[in-house]
């Protein structure tokens, strides 16, 4: 076969191989870039619908802190979290206890268990145990757990057995006193959420 005289291989290189390799470098180069530029405007498409998010929920935060005394519930909750735990409990509890005579509502015990929570079997967070004995009567007993919830809105009830009073002067006076053995789950804070020193 006859070799292609200069002229055409001029013509060949300058007319196809050239422009072909110049359009193959900016076909490369406007893929590269694209991709570059779809990546980025992603990047910042998320960074922003995150914002919108975060500012959607400090919006609605900020409306649940405008409840009226909402705030300084909170701040007064934080403050029992951060006291030890059964010095503040035994507190709460003989306070409360006080406002009843002790025919009506009697604390008999408290201790601290060990073991699991069957709540708590899928947290990590860290919590206590603690098991408390009462005897009195059905509707002190219910206005007690509401109030120590409120006071300490960590603990949450895991476990509460009912029995009647076996003792010969209840039977003998028919007061229908109960014992209440109630076990609670109170959350402690976490080390994160400690400020450091």
């Amino acid at each position: 076969m006859k070799e292609p005289s200069k002229h055409t291989q001029a013509i060949l290189i300058f007319s196809i191989a050239i422009p072909l390799l110049i359009a193959a470098i900016v076909f490369g180069t406007a893929f590269y870039g694209r991709g570059k530029l779809t990546s980025v405007y992603q990047e910042k498409h998320d960074r922003f619908e995150k914002f919108r998010f975060a500012e959607m929920a400090t919006r609605d935060l900020e409306a649940e802190l405008a409840v009226e005394g909402r705030k300084e519930k909170i701040a007064y909750w934080n403050g029992k979290l951060d006291q030890d735990f059964v010095p503040t409990l035994s507190d709460t509890i003989d306070r409360i206890v006080k406002k009843y005579d002790e025919e009506v509502l009697r604390h008999t015990s408290m201790s601290q268990l060990p073991g699991n929570s069957s709540i708590s079997k899928t947290s990590r967070s860290a919590y206590n145990l603690v098991n408390l004995g009462f005897e009195g009567g059905f509707k002190p007993m219910q206005l007690l757990m509401a109030e120590l919830e409120e006071e300490m809105p960590q603990m949450v009830l895991e476990k509460m057995a009912i029995t009647p009073m076996t003792n010969e002067k209840s039977a003998a006076e028919g007061t229908g006193k109960l014992n209440f053995n109630l076990t609670y789950l109170s959350w402690k804070k976490r080390e994160s959420d400690h400020p450091e020193s």
